[in-house]
């Protein structure tokens, strides 16, 4: 597969991404490219790729070989969450008939990109899984990187609002769960979550948090940050108030029922 079938699929060229971040050197993506080229179980990477994982490893080109390498293996081995990604399968449909997950417009004031994550209205267990619905965000992210680009941004921050999330949810997270969803996140992701802000914290939830906590490295739970129902207004405080939807307090003409229905990707 060619470099330019394999560049056809970023919406940013290379050049504007270069542009953008000078530290992304052509010298060091030509050599990981190489790298990647000499490694028969790698899939074919493309050049946009190499330079993310250059700057997700502080521009260090061994960091980046191994980082492609802790990639592409744990999207082998968890087929659970990396398998069967169609928007138009059961396992897909199930995930976006439950969730919400959007990117929001613009980014933070840290340069930082936002996914808003939230139940659908009302809130149903029966259709919530945890590894369809971290499949569905993922694909989410997956598909900015590729339309937003990467260079002139430090990452994403997500907001997660846990109205409605019961007992029902969090019997579908299991520690095995949570483990690979740890160790791809800090030692194979291809993007950068900054932070994790969750409002309209309950029980549950704090249940499920003192879970990660007892599992997570350290530098993985101090980015969790959570807000009960009369702290939100602290939280909601960090985000430009004319990216968030109205139904926080946002911009009036970003609506949460009708951002879910145009569905930007699917």
């Amino acid at each position: 597969m060619t470099q330019d079938v394999l560049q056809s699929a970023w919406k940013v060229s290379l050049q504007e991404e270069m542009a953008t971040d000078a530290a992304i050197k052509q010298e060091d993506i030509d050599q990981v490219v190489q790298w990647c080229r000499q490694q028969t179980y790698l899939p074919p990477v493309s050049e946009n790729t190499v330079a993310l994982f250059l700057k997700l490893s502080d521009y260090n080109v061994e960091k980046a070989q191994t980082f492609i390498d802790n990639h592409y293996t744990f999207r082998t081995y968890y087929r659970n969450i990396f398998g069967d990604r169609d928007p138009t399968n059961a396992d897909c449909k199930l995930a976006m008939n439950a969730i919400n997950a959007f990117i929001l417009p613009g980014m933070t004031q840290d340069r930082r990109r936002v996914i808003f994550a939230s139940l659908k209205s009302p809130p149903d267990s029966s259709r919530f899984t945890a590894s369809s619905g971290l499949k569905y965000l993922y694909m989410t992210l997956e598909m900015d990187i590729l339309d937003a680009g990467f260079g002139d941004s430090d990452g994403y921050s997500v907001l997660f609002d846990a109205r409605g999330f019961g007992l029902g949810h969090l019997t579908t997270i299991s520690i095995s769960f949570l483990k690979q969803l740890f160790s791809y996140f800090l030692d194979g992701a291809n993007m950068a979550i900054r932070e994790i802000n969750i409002i309209n914290v309950n029980a549950v939830v704090e249940k499920l948090i003192m879970m990660i906590r007892s599992l997570a490295p350290r530098d993985l739970h101090e980015r969790i940050k959570l807000y009960t129902k009369d702290k939100t207004e602290a939280c909601l405080a960090k985000y430009p108030v004319d990216i968030l939807p109205k139904e926080l307090e946002g911009n009036p003409k970003l609506i949460l029922q009708e951002m879910t229905g145009k569905g930007k990707y699917w």
